[in-house]
């Protein structure tokens, strides 16, 4: 191997780690967010992603979407989440979904 294609490589490396080096960072900024919204029990009401470089984003196509959220329920296809919003606290979240939630006494909503 010569010289010039040694030198070639190196300047890939390092153009490589510096790379690295800025999605560490942005990493480190995003997980130090996350465990002080953590500490402090703060409920995220805006719709800002945490994680922009997401695979999954509510651009994606519908098939992408379904995928990722059947990957989360992995084994458990008679299982889905429900998402649900109270109006008089302004708080939502997601919970398992029933299919016998008429039936009284079946389903603990």
């Amino acid at each position: 191997m010569d010289l010039k294609k040694i030198n070639k490589l190196i300047a890939e490396a390092e153009k490589r780690l510096k790379q690295l080096d800025t999605e560490r960072n942005k990493v480190i900024v995003d997980l130090e967010e996350l465990q002080r919204i953590n500490k402090s029990g703060f409920q995220v009401k805006e719709s800002k992603s945490l994680f922009p470089k997401a695979k999954v984003t509510k651009d994606s196509p519908a098939d992408e979407k379904i995928s990722l959220f059947l990957s989360l329920f992995m084994g458990r296809r008679d299982i889905y989440a429900r998402r649900w919003e109270s109006f008089r606290t302004g708080k939502s979240g997601y919970m398992p979904a029933c299919k016998n939630e008429w039936v009284r006494g079946l389903c603990q909503l």
